[in-house]
């Protein structure tokens, strides 16, 4: 799906390299870090519609990681904080649709959309589904009153861990990626998918093993993401 700016969609986008696909999931993560410093963005419907990916010899836009943020302004001119290092030869990568999304202003309030309607929650066959349904149970355990209805003005950085993971499956499961020669980049992919896994549940005997890789819970956002992967030579 071309869009009028520029761009393809993650999901029509044809991904030739295991390679091409780890950067990808590293420049959306370095994005929604700078937000959530920035601005306590969480974006809440980071489907791969939503990801738009532009090749560098097209005549749209520019190529910095930043512009993923450029028309809501969450990247300032000149902010010197340095993101994983990317080659960026080939395309760039940008976040659109915040109609879900959650913020907070200068001022200090906070702006949000309310996912009140069951059709969020209802839906099968995608993963996608999952993830919002993961989110409302994610907010309701904040809330300190039984309210039945769930506080969407409440903020967790791991709405984004989940999208994150969403982002992970679609490019080692459904990019139909054949690269042979990308088997390092692959085996980092299907680790971060395997870690930042919100249904991998940690085991009481494994919780003193100095081995033993992290789970979902134990990043609170995606600037962990960011400092695992950089720890663990998986940018």
């Amino acid at each position: 799906m071309d869009l009028e700016y520029g761009g393809v969609d993650l999901e029509h986008f044809k991904l030739l390299k295991w390679k091409q696909a780890l950067e990808i999931f590293w420049s959306v993560a370095y994005s929604l870090t700078r937000a959530e410093k920035l601005y306590q963005f969480e974006h809440r419907d980071l489907h791969w519609g939503n990801i738009v990916i532009e090749y560098k010899q097209s005549q749209h836009g520019s190529h910095r990681l930043e512009d993923a943020f450029q028309d809501l302004s969450f990247i300032e001119e000149n902010d010197d904080d340095e993101g994983p290092t990317l080659s960026q030869d080939e395309f760039s990568v940008k976040i659109i649709d915040y109609t879900l999304s959650r913020l907070q202003s200068s001022d200090g309030s906070v702006i949000h959309t309310r996912l009140d309607h069951q059709d969020f929650f209802k839906g099968r066959g995608d993963y996608q589904f999952d993830i919002y349904r993961m989110m409302r149970s994610e907010l309701k355990s904040l809330q300190k009153s039984e309210d039945s209805e769930v506080d969407w003005s409440l903020s967790s950085f791991r709405t984004n861990l989940m999208w994150l993971h969403y982002l992970l499956d679609k490019l080692v499961r459904s990019k139909g990626i054949t690269d042979l020669s990308g088997d390092e980049s692959r085996e980092k992919l299907e680790r971060l998918l395997r870690v930042l896994n919100p249904r991998r549940k940690k085991l009481s005997q494994d919780d003193d093993s100095a081995t033993q890789d992290k789970y979902f819970n134990d990043f609170h956002c995606c600037e962990d993401v960011l400092n695992y992967g950089k720890e663990q030579g998986l940018v």
